[in-house]
């Protein structure tokens, strides 16, 4: 095309220069055209029809590989074909144009390939049966692509090979290890993580150093998004879950129950012996009834402390409370004691484990002991406050 375009000027006249840069402007200025117009072909026709089959189909993925426009980093390769074909007419800067064009095609397979690996991660990660999270693996894979694709890139503009660019970034080895230091242990983080199944999507996780009370919601190669129950946002770098300790919620949300342990203190000025005319006393108390004659069939008893009466009640109640799960480790016992009073601690299971109704189980059953510890004469104890210190100086 070149010489037949310069034969045609040159018929004219003119100066063999000047001909010879009027035949490169209009042989690019041609290849611009068909370019454009191969473009065009590609994006407003092929890929209409393109659609158009998609749409028919019964499968998903290529609906998701269409809107992700993956398919349109191919239609690149059309106009980058074209320059390649118009390259050799050139009579200077031919040798550009091709590896101009040449690069341009692997860039454009480049991105598709990342396309694609987009698209895997969202079909994956779009399915709640699926655990183990595959976007960190799929960023390194693009790490990868994208640091093999530039060096190839590179390579073709400049001219050398790539296994000679390869060894020459074989000597930078050590300034990329500065460079990657948080990419590489956030890399060995994440396989430890999802090998061992320590953590997923969806998990509930605390970790207070860095602030960290929610749900894992995303997992990617260098971080670990977490939402907040206040509805904040932290992200926690993924190497920090294998350097510190974190606390997944996994195993109390599978299991059977949530555990409530509290305690409560007992003045041990309120602390006595009961005889048979108290005990009998209680008896008239409905909800006490059933407990009481139950217990007293077991035992023999002149004399009882009203604390164990309250604690061996406490135990009924929870075995005879739906909202507990009593099939799980349940137990009322009193610690050492302290210059507060006597410690009661309340060791048992709620069946509800979600946060806003573990918490109304959990306060129903301390507002229940708070409301019927009266009845056993017991006081909880607390610390004086102004007006006792007032009283005590007005009867005075």
């Amino acid at each position: 095309m070149f010489s037949l375009i310069n034969d045609f000027l040159l018929s004219y006249k003119l100066s063999e220069n000047l001909s010879g840069f009027l035949s490169n402007i209009i042989v690019f200025g041609i290849m611009i055209i068909f370019s454009y117009i191969a473009y065009l072909i590609t994006n407003k026709y092929i890929m209409k029809i393109l659609e158009k089959i998609i749409q028919k189909s019964k499968f998903k993925w290529d609906d998701i590989l269409f809107r992700k426009k993956v398919f349109h980093s191919l239609g690149h390769i059309a106009p980058a074909i074209v320059i390649l074909s118009f390259s050799s007419t050139f009579s200077v800067f031919n040798e550009g144009f091709k590896r101009f064009a040449i690069s341009y095609i692997v860039l454009s397979i480049i991105f598709t390939i990342n396309g694609i690996l987009r698209t895997i991660s969202d079909i994956y990660e779009s399915d709640s049966k699926k655990y183990r999270p595959i976007k960190g693996f799929i960023q390194l894979i693009q790490i990868v692509l994208f640091s093999l694709g530039g060096i190839l890139v590179l390579g073709i503009l400049i001219n050398k090979n790539f296994t000679y660019l390869l060894s020459g970034i074989g000597a930078l080895t050590a300034v990329l290890l500065v460079i990657f230091k948080d990419t590489l242990l956030s890399l060995s983080a994440h396989v430890q993580l999802t090998a061992n199944k320590m953590i997923r999507k969806g998990d509930w996780i605390s970790m207070n150093e860095y602030g960290a009370d929610g749900n894992v919601i995303e997992m990617t190669l260098n971080t670990i998004k977490v939402q907040n129950w206040d509805k904040t946002l932290v992200y926690i770098p993924t190497w920090a879950l294998i350097n510190s300790s974190f606390k997944n919620w996994k195993g109390m949300e599978q299991s059977g129950g949530r555990r409530i342990k509290r305690c409560i203190y007992i003045d041990f000025e309120s602390i006595k012996l009961f005889d048979k005319d108290k005990i009998d006393n209680l008896k008239s108390k409905n909800y006490l009834s059933d407990f009481l004659n139950n217990f007293l069939k077991s035992m023999e008893i002149k004399h009882i402390s009203n604390l164990t009466l309250f604690r061996k009640y406490l135990v009924y109640y929870i075995e005879n409370n739906n909202k507990f799960n009593t099939k799980m480790t349940y137990i009322v016992r009193h610690l050492d004691y302290t210059e507060h009073g006597l410690p009661l601690e309340i060791y048992v299971f709620s069946k509800e484990k979600s946060w806003v109704e573990y918490e109304g189980v959990q306060s129903e059953l301390f507002e229940y002991i708070y409301s019927v510890i009266e009845a056993f004469e017991l006081k909880i104890y607390q610390l004086p406050s102004y007006d006792n210190f007032k009283n005590i100086s007005l009867s005075n």
